[in-house]
């Protein structure tokens, strides 16, 4: 048997408090303690940045505390705030967090702040501003004065939001991130460090500081392993077992639900801190070429109840899984490797939707809920595979120092096991060491964890000797305690409650179709209640304690919404409904009790109500209630009456055209680019520097992402005609580039996994002028990379060379203003450079040229050719209703490069050639559901013969719901076309 070999140390530490500023958060090497009050810390991670529409937060953050959560962990863009240097915007709609901070604490969230200034988050250079990633500014994430004059401001404004948001100033606001994911102990980076912190402290933040290390290799800035100036209070890593990305070979291979072992990492690097891991795999991110639908076959709800359940065997009391929603790496904000996409295979999903992980996560969080002061301070005294009768399970076990209640986090040895297994095992009880179940045997399917307790006091003089299945919740109703299990169907199992005697009165008030309960006593009397599960609820009622037994389905369908805003609101405040797809919000009122949440089919809610509530509301609307025989308040809600073909039909009204316009005028000859960017540098200061000159590197111009435009200008003569070009390019991930000679198209490069390309182009004797002649490229920049090593990566022709002769001038033109941001509601990188963008002719209201002509197609004949397409739509949903919606582009077999406009929105990057990504959600909001919409597209042809687009809306769902698409009215959001700044 392996014993922990700190049993002893963690005693001496057991009165170890923090340090920090802080009065109201403190923590030790057990846990957070809140006002107080321990707490484990239970967390997801959600970016607002990637869902541009205020309203939707609170959708978001209500299913977050519906899962269980106590707590949200939030990233700021500083790229998102900061288009060029001087400029912040916190104010716009979108780009205003203070909403999030009022949404948490209505809704009982506690909130840790990630602002950066460098997030990650497979996002356009990292989170950084993209104007520090023109080598100006130096090598980035380090004390370069360059560097930290240009973060100071953004940082400076986020505290200063942030102060006030604190708890001890009256907010939920219980942690804030320093950087992330940076493991660098050179001076210079100490020094980076230092000033971040500092300015934090300087601007009144008090409640700890954290850092988030990229792996368990990296034990940086603790302040108990190698300490130094930029040393944080609590330290922590992020863990992806299985890998952050879908395409396996970007971590060297991972294997499936491989549980990875962390207790020794925190022993040795942050001993006095609480064990934090703020990011911890909550799906994987989509690169190019990954399958359409991400990868959410694997990271699924098996892994889910492996690896979060393993987790706490570990002893983490903080933990943050990322991501728990992903969102749209809408308008170029995602960085290059990653597609449109920022669904993450998470568990709700990139529309909004429910996945099945969030159900089988939901019934862990619901457990913490109540367990989590007993689990906040606990001393792992076992970790082996001894304590069980079976040696091929392994056990985990966790015990409080202060009540004795024990925690057996029990698993296969092997975690990927598809084994059933069946074992006793031995717990220590107050009356002893028992050994259990006390008949028959115990059972763990194949991919499963379970967390079986002893001496686990759930309410007030109700104490649970044992169990050999889980606790899911619990609650009191009418001075009653109400004590939830559930266990997989087909399976049996038992439970004893101390200091219930087993000759107390007990009824079977309710039985389960095949289910079965039976009574036993312990050696001293207390009551074991033995049971078989099968689908459906089974009650057994006692004179003061009310068990409820639920098969898995059941525990899925069951919600426990606050009477309190308080995170860690449990026991008298937990309301139980079964039934239910989501439920968002419970209140009391005199005899009614309101309900508020989401409807996809008609079902039957069970609610452990207080005995004077006789009736329900649901969304506002009165329902027809009843007590069952067991004493339930019961409902039926109906199934929508909107059906997805009715709103399909809408959104696919045949008939409506299309106008379309030829949107890369610049490739004539005669294209006046006079009021182009001249492109005259002979140096820069990004490395490695060109092997042609002038410089051709979009970033020196102030062009960062989209598509830019160069054009080359040339004199051939009788002596020195040029036969080819060859062209060096780097795009990005899935980027390319066309070219043009004076109007004809000369070639592509194809669409690929690489992000750069070296080639040549034919220059047609035929089409080589004698006299001016001009090379038009067009490149597809597809984002910044974010890596420390790679994030200052050019993007655009390090190689422009005619093979006889000379260009004598260059010109260059990207986004519309460059750094601008000339539509601070979208923000700085909605828009690219194609004449349609520059002119805003995607936004609504914008004027379309006299040359657009109306269409039926979404066609573009000629290879080579840029067209863009739009359309008006008119929508009406009922309200009451939530309906993601997403449109479906196809062009099978085809290279072609499109993006996807909503209202101004760029909502799609679709580049089949390399693909994978089909579907491409519009949140409300961005699409109007009460009126007009504006769609459009641009097709840019890079294939030999005609491509056509294929563009359908479908619908992913219809809710009767608190939510209603209808009534997300998108405030702000979908402003008008302004000719403020935009080309003629």
């Amino acid at each position: 048997m392996k014993f922990s070999s700190l049993l002893c140390f963690a005693g001496l530490l057991a009165g170890t408090a923090s340090a920090t500023n802080s009065s109201s958060v403190t923590f030790d090497h057990y846990s957070l303690s809140i006002n107080g009050e321990r707490s484990l810390i239970w967390a997801g991670e959600f970016h607002y940045w990637r869902i541009p529409v205020p309203e939707l937060w609170r959708d978001i953050l209500e299913k977050f505390k519906a899962h269980g959560f106590n707590t949200v962990s939030i990233y700021g863009h500083w790229g998102f705030h900061s288009a060029a240097p001087g400029v912040l915007d916190f104010s716009t709609p979108t780009h205003d967090p203070r909403p999030i901070m009022t949404l948490a604490k209505e809704i009982g969230l506690w909130v840790i702040f990630r602002p950066g200034p460098y997030v990650n988050a497979e996002s356009h250079s990292g989170g950084h501003a993209q104007y520090v990633t023109n080598g100006r500014y130096g090598d980035l994430r380090n004390n370069d004065t360059r560097y930290v004059e240009a973060w100071k401001p953004y940082m400076k404004k986020y505290w200063e939001i942030l102060q006030g948001e604190q708890v001890d100033t009256g907010g939920n606001m219980i942690a804030a991130q320093l950087e992330n994911e940076f493991w660098s102990m050179a001076p210079e980076s100490i020094d980076y460090m230092r000033q971040l912190k500092e300015q934090a402290l300087e601007e009144g933040i008090t409640v700890p500081l954290t850092h988030n290390n990229p792996n368990m290799e990296s034990k940086a800035w603790s302040t108990e392993y190698k300490p130094n100036a930029g040393s944080v209070d609590i330290s922590g890593f992020d863990s992806y077992p299985y890998c952050w990305s879908c395409v396996l070979s970007e971590c060297g291979g991972r294997k499936e639900y491989s549980v990875v072992e962390y207790y020794d990492y925190f022993t040795e690097v942050s001993p006095n801190q609480p064990p934090y891991i703020p990011e911890f795999q909550g799906g994987s991110y989509s690169p190019w070429g990954s399958p359409e639908g991400n990868c959410i076959t694997k990271q699924n709800s098996e892994f889910v109840n492996i690896m979060y359940r393993h987790n706490i065997g570990e002893r983490l009391t903080m933990i943050s899984i990322y991501v728990f929603f992903g969102g749209t790496n809408w308008g170029n904000i995602g960085y290059s490797p990653a597609v449109t996409s920022y669904d993450y295979s998470a568990a709700i999903s990139e529309s909004r939707l429910l996945q099945e992980k969030y159900k089988e996560g939901k019934s862990l969080g619901l457990f913490l809920n109540v367990a989590r002061a007993e689990i906040a301070k606990t001393d792992r005294l076992y970790y082996d595979t001894g304590l069980t009768t079976n040696a091929n399970l392994k056990t985990s076990l966790l015990v409080n120092p202060d009540t004795k209640a024990r925690f057996y986090v029990v698993r296969h040895d092997l975690s990927s096991s598809t084994t059933v297994e069946t074992f006793k095992i031995n717990m220590t009880t107050s009356e002893g060491v028992l050994t259990v179940p006390s008949k028959d045997s115990a059972t763990l399917a194949g991919l499963t964890t379970k967390i079986l307790l002893s001496d686990f006091t759930f309410a007030p003089k109700h104490t649970l000797l044992y169990s050999t299945t889980e606790v899911l919740t619990s609650s009191i109703v009418d001075g009653k305690p109400v004590l939830v299990f559930w266990t997989p169907n087909g399976e049996s199992a038992e439970f004893a409650l101390k200091d219930t005697k087993s000759t107390v009165s007990k009824k079977t008030t309710q039985l389960c179709k095949g289910c079965a309960v039976s009574f036993d006593k312990t050696a001293k009397g207390s009551l074991i209640v033995r049971f078989d599960q099968e689908a459906g609820i089974s009650i057994v009622d006692l004179p003061d304690l009310r068990i409820v037994l639920v098969d898995r389905g059941i525990a899925w369908g069951t919600y426990v919404p606050k009477l309190s805003p308080h995170p860690d609101a449990a026991g008298k405040d937990n309301v139980i409904v079964h039934g239910a797809h989501l439920v968002r919000s419970v209140k009391i009122g005199g005899r009614t009790i309101h309900l508020t949440g989401d409807t996809p089919d008609a079902t039957t809610l069970l609610i452990h109500a207080p005995a004077a509530v006789k009736s329900l509301t649901w969304n506002g609307r009165s329902l027809s209630a009843h007590r069952t025989p067991a004493g339930l308040l019961s409902a039926t809600l109906a199934a929508p009456k909107l059906t997805a073909e009715a709103v399909e039909a809408q959104l696919n009204k045949p008939g409506a055209g299309w106008q379309s316009i030829d949107t890369l005028p610049e490739s004539a000859a005669a294209y006046d680019d006079s009021h182009w960017t001249l492109a005259n540098l002979t140096s820069t200061s990004i490395k490695p520097p060109p092997l042609t000159l002038p410089v051709l590197y979009a970033e020196d111009y102030n062009f960062f992402h989209g598509a830019v435009h160069f054009r080359g200008h040339f004199t051939a003569s009788p002596s020195g005609t040029p036969t080819s070009v060859s062209l060096g390019a780097r795009f990005g991930n899935a980027g390319g580039i066309s070219a043009w000679l004076n109007g004809h198209y000369i070639g592509s490069s194809h669409a690929s996994t690489a992000d750069s390309w070296n080639g040549s182009f034919a220059l047609p004797a035929a089409r080589v002028r004698a006299g001016k002649n001009v090379l038009t490229v067009l490149l597809d920049h597809t984002g910044k990379d974010q890596s420390i090593e790679t994030i200052k990566n050019y993007r655009g022709l390090h190689t422009a060379r005619l093979d006889a002769g000379a260009f004598s001038a260059w010109r260059i033109q990207g986004t519309q203003g460059g750094i601008a941001n000339l539509d601070p509601v979208r923000g700085p990188y909605n828009e690219g450079g194609l004449y349609a963008e520059r002119r805003g002719l995607h936004l609504p209201g914008a004027p379309l040229p006299r040359s657009a002509k109306t269409v039926t197609r979404l066609a573009v004949a000629k290879p080579g050719e840029v067209r863009f397409f739009r359309k008006t739509l008119k929508l009406d949903v009922p309200a009451g209703f939530d309906v993601p919606v997403a449109v479906r582009l196809t062009a099978p077999g085809k290279k072609v490069r499109v993006q996807l406009w909503v209202n101004g929105y760029q909502f799609g990057r679709f580049i089949p050639e390399v693909g994978n990504q089909e579907v491409f959600p519009v949140p409300p909001g961005v699409l109007n559901y009460g009126g007009e919409n504006v769609v459009a597209v641009s097709v840019w042809n890079q294939d030999s013969a005609e491509v056509e687009l294929g563009l359908r809306w479908e619908v992913l769902g219809v809710y009767e719901s608190s939510m209603g698409s209808r009534g997300i009215e998108g405030r702000g959001l979908r402003t008008a076309w302004s000719s403020r700044g935009r080309e003629k």
